[in-house]
């Protein structure tokens, strides 16, 4: 199934307009719309001819749509995301554990590769450390 939406967000990054997309083994079935231009469909079948079908290529296309989920989340500035994290945290571990498992995390990244992370003393540095955990994932770092 990600192999599917792989190569529907490939076309539909490269602005080719497809009706529909059957993936079957390491091959796909491409109807492009009818109003695609010759030149659209030329890129459509391009796209899929250099089309990467190996398990590793899923795996990294995966994990980078893990990392911008993640990133998303943790940054975002709508009151809805903002609601879930706190709901998220709420549910899951009280303030206190998490500030220590934040505080793990940092000193682990502060060992590792940050010099300047600083503990997390209470609970209105938790919005402060979230964002800089999702500079970190868009950095590759985490």
């Amino acid at each position: 199934m990600n192999t599917k939406k792989r190569l529907v967000m490939a076309l539909a990054s490269a602005g080719v307009p497809v009706d529909t997309v059957d993936v079957v083994g390491k091959s796909a079935n491409v109807t492009y719309m009818k109003e695609a231009t010759s030149q659209q469909v030329a890129k459509g079948e391009e796209l899929l001819a250099a089309f990467d079908w190996s398990p590793e290529a899923e795996s990294a296309w995966a994990e980078s749509q893990q990392r911008a989920d993640a990133k998303r989340m943790l940054t975002a500035s709508d009151p809805m995301p903002l609601a879930t994290r706190a709901a998220c945290f709420g549910n899951m571990l009280s303030t206190q554990e998490a500030r220590r498992k934040i505080n793990e995390i940092l000193a682990a990244l502060q060992n590792g590769t940050i010099a300047s992370v600083q503990p997390l003393a209470t609970g209105d540095d938790l919005s402060a450390a979230l964002v800089q955990v999702g500079q970190l994932i868009d950095a590759g770092v985490v």
